[in-house]
């Protein structure tokens, strides 16, 4: 079923409501801006021949999974309208290369199953020519796309992003310390440098969690700070944090590394702070987001965000064109995830742009794979495309901590590198 959503352009695919099983029995699986550099796939941009399925003379057909229901819903519910927002005004110009751009959005219902049926519904109902993910459940499609061949482009913090040729992080490294294999002393390095000794991490729900967590105490401990407590194992879903605040006060912790949903995060600073635990500096990957900074009210106060976009209180021209888009073409708010849909939307159309006049499945992965300085319009720092960067973890982020109710950006706006970049296993 589709449900037509303010524009012909911006439709919803109820993957879920067709029922997981029914539709795995019926579909079976398939066996523009910010630089870049020269296009080495065709040398005309002007709409052609091309016989790429989800494409024709007239327009391109894309797909979004994002988390709609579900658990998830409230922190990453919001990536669709970013995505929607990006790919609207770039139809207000004239689409990519002559071509419209049409858009299917599926809801993953946040669980792995309706993520490979969001997938499955996209690809083979929909024949989509590439997939904006914002999801942290790709676990469920992932193989499923990776022998689809499809490009995905997204919000880097799943193993797909890793180990997936065909996942692409609109930032080319992961959005995160959530990386299996390796990753670098920033994280323990912006901790100490805010106070920190002993540091707290937990991670839940999903494997990546439990990555994310392990992988900010690695970083921690190689820069000298003390392991406190390591929780990598709670269900999905908890906001009881109580039993964890007395491990944190008996350990002596002073730091917080939370690889959450906000609102498990905030959970977890509430326990902490009515379980007298002395908390110096907290560091919160999810979160940077207006509404959430209001509904805290002085629990954030100290707390630092990681984020891999210019932060928003730059107000860069850059940034009030995604406001603008956001507000014109959709009901959604200025956030983390909005923002993190408006990026990979933007890449996705970059790739298609530099793909020429026939943006196949395989040439739009070709066009991302040569990108050099891309930056989005200024939103991210420069970027190449490169076996080097893409999926790996993050030596350089923005930060951000809240002061009086504030947000107000670390380094005067600009990235925070880590001063040795050297792997580390977690």
């Amino acid at each position: 079923m589709t449900v037509a959503i303010k524009n012909r352009r911006w439709k919803r695919v109820a993957a879920a409501g067709i029922g997981v099983s029914t539709l795995a029995a019926v579909m079976s699986a398939c066996s523009s801006s910010g630089g870049g550099g020269s296009n080495p796939i065709a040398a005309s941009g002007a709409a052609g021949s091309c016989s790429a399925a989800g494409v024709s003379s007239g327009s391109i057909s894309l797909g979004a999974i994002a988390s709609l229901s579900g658990s998830y819903a409230n922190s990453l519910g919001p990536f669709a309208d970013g995505v929607k927002a990006r790919i609207d005004a770039q139809n207000a110009k004239g689409g990519v290369n002559g071509r419209t751009l049409n858009l299917d959005v599926a809801d993953d219902a946040s669980d792995v199953s309706g993520n490979l049926a969001a997938a499955r519904s996209l690809v083979e109902g929909k024949k989509v020519v590439g997939i904006i993910s914002g999801s942290s459940f790709t676990s469920g499609g992932g193989d499923y796309l990776k022998q689809a061949g499809l490009p995905v482009t997204g919000y880097g913090v799943t193993k797909e992003y890793e180990t997936n040729p065909n996942f692409i992080p609109y930032t080319s490294t992961l959005d995160g310390a959530n990386s299996t294999t390796v990753t670098t002393s920033l994280w323990g390095q912006y901790l100490k440098s805010k106070g920190a000794t002993t540091v707290y991490s937990v991670g839940s729900g999903t494997p990546q969690g439990a990555a994310g967590a392990t992988a900010l105490t690695a970083s921690s401990k190689a820069v000298g700070l003390k392991n406190g407590v390591l929780t990598t194992n709670l269900p999905q879903g908890t906001t009881n944090f109580t039993a964890e605040a007395q491990k944190a006060k008996q350990a002596g912790v002073d730091a917080l590394a939370l690889p959450l949903n906000p609102t498990s995060s905030l959970a977890v600073l509430s326990a902490m702070r009515q379980g007298g635990v002395a908390v110096k500096t907290s560091l919160l990957l999810a979160g940077y987001d207006p509404s959430v900074l209001k509904s805290a009210g002085n629990l954030l106060d100290g707390a630092s965000f990681v984020i891999f976009f210019s932060p928003f209180e730059e107000k860069t021209a850059a940034e009030q064109a995604y406001e603008q888009a956001l507000s014109k073409y959709t009901k959604g708010a200025v956030g983390q995830f909005t923002m993190v849909g408006y990026l990979a939307a933007d890449l996705m159309i970059t790739g298609i742009e530099k793909a020429g006049s026939c943006p196949s499945r395989d040439n739009i992965l070709k066009a991302i794979d040569s990108l050099r300085g891309y930056s989005a319009g200024g939103l991210i720092a420069p970027t190449d495309f490169t076996a080097a960067t893409r999926g790996k973890s993050p030596s350089c982020a923005f930060f951000v901590t809240v002061k009086s109710g504030a947000f107000v950006p670390d380094n005067n706006g600009k990235p925070i590198c880590a001063t040795d970049a050297s792997p580390i296993k977690p």
